[in-house]
């Protein structure tokens, strides 16, 4: 474990809190995921080739509407909603969903170290927590289906806030929602946007480095390659 900066000794507090990125650091996930969903979903409703275009420049269109350009991204329920609204369509976004969220499930795995180090963490009574940038409704599916949820206390998505990461007001979100002086919390992210979302907070940032190294011009406090390395950090009083 390679550190930079270590905190300090004017501070006992235990890391009771750590918060987790989703995306590459808990879970992996191909690169193209986002369109293969989108396609999943739109052959519900047509299988044709210039049709198909057509569903894909509709959806693209709801997409830039919602986000204006922020980046926030509303649901894939809301987005469906609006993309089935345009074509004069009452029914089927349940379907459209479920078909996204099955496509998107397909091609993603969970990094073997997350669960060991969840449940440890869980036994000593660390709180859990998520800070993604991802659809609120796709992050839950994947946490329920890759048997995390159970381990989670909170989660923190732009959809939440109104900003996405790593604005000041994602940050401020995610230390109300713990609920603990943000030197309890430990915030564990493989980007640069974690790194200074946990400096923003006031938090300690650990970056994961899954068998490459991330140039950052911001430095984290802890860089680690697996999730077990955290585990110290946690369960023990800063000296």
């Amino acid at each position: 474990m390679k550190t930079h900066d270590q905190p300090g000794t004017t501070s006992l507090l235990k890391y009771t809190w750590v918060m987790f990125d989703l995306d590459d650091t808990l879970i992996s996930r191909t690169s193209d995921i986002v369109q293969q969903a989108n396609i999943a979903a739109l052959q519900l409703l047509s299988a044709n080739a210039h049709d198909m275009q057509l569903l894909t420049e509709h959806l693209a269109s709801v997409y830039q509407h919602t986000t204006q350009g922020s980046g926030v991204l509303v649901s894939k329920q809301q987005q469906f909603s609006q993309l089935l609204h345009r074509l004069g369509r009452s029914e089927g976004m349940e379907q459209l969903l479920a078909a996204y969220l099955a496509s998107y499930i397909s091609c993603i795995h969970v990094f073997p170290d997350v669960h060991a180090t969840f449940s440890t963490l869980t036994a000593h009574g660390v709180h859990i927590g998520i800070a993604t940038n991802g659809p609120p409704d796709v992050v839950e599916a994947v946490l329920q289906h890759c048997d995390m949820r159970q381990f989670v206390h909170c989660i923190v998505t732009p959809a939440d806030v109104g900003a996405v990461k790593p604005a000041q007001a994602f940050a401020t979100c995610v230390v109300a929602q713990t609920g603990v002086d943000p030197r309890q919390i430990l915030f564990v992210g493989d980007r640069a946007e974690d790194i200074m979302t946990a400096k923003y907070m006031g938090a300690t940032a650990v970056l994961v480095e899954r068998g490459a190294s991330v140039a950052l011009e911001v430095k984290p406090d802890y860089i680690v390659q697996t999730l077990s390395d955290i585990l110290p950090l946690c369960l023990s009083t800063a000296s």
